[in-house]
């Protein structure tokens, strides 16, 4: 019997999106916030898990009986399919994340020192127009989730 669920396998294609996705982003607290919401999302680990599986099914049934075309091609369309959902729920999971740094709810606390880093606030106006700029490459992602958040100033 084979096991198709590879921890190791399913941990690397996880930092291989969440690096992807971050690259977006440049301010270590939204980066950080957005890794461990898709860390913490079912949907996101379950698709991942299918996703990498069905990746894994092709190259194990070609060592051990073969993989004919039509097999092959038939996995790869359900991989394919698989992929689709998983860049998506990771798109909804970051929406959901830069709506929440937008309206700057609790878990984005603001800094409390004495001291003005001019490098930290232009770190913190930057990760707040990369979040508006991503809502608004993900509309219809705010728009099908009923995602709410405060329009431009």
């Amino acid at each position: 019997m084979i096991s198709y669920n590879s921890p190791n396998q399913d941990q690397d294609r996880f930092d291989q999106i969440v690096e992807m996705k971050q690259n977006w982003f440049h301010y270590e607290s939204l980066r950080e916030g957005i890794a461990e919401e898709l860390n913490s999302d079912e949907q996101f680990r379950v698709l991942l898990v299918l996703s990498e599986q069905s990746r894994q099914f092709v190259g194990a049934r070609d060592s051990d009986a073969g993989c004919d075309d039509s097999m092959r091609n038939s996995v790869a369309g359900y991989g394919e399919t698989l992929d689709e959902a998983l860049h998506r729920r990771a798109d909804e999971v970051i929406t959901e994340v830069c709506a929440s740094y937008v309206r700057q709810d609790d878990r984005w606390g603001a800094d409390e020192s004495d001291s003005f880093d001019t490098t930290e606030a232009d770190a913190y106006f930057d990760s707040l127009y990369r979040a508006r700029q991503w809502l608004n490459a993900h509309e219809d992602i705010v728009a099908q989730r009923g995602i709410t958040y405060p329009e431009d100033e």
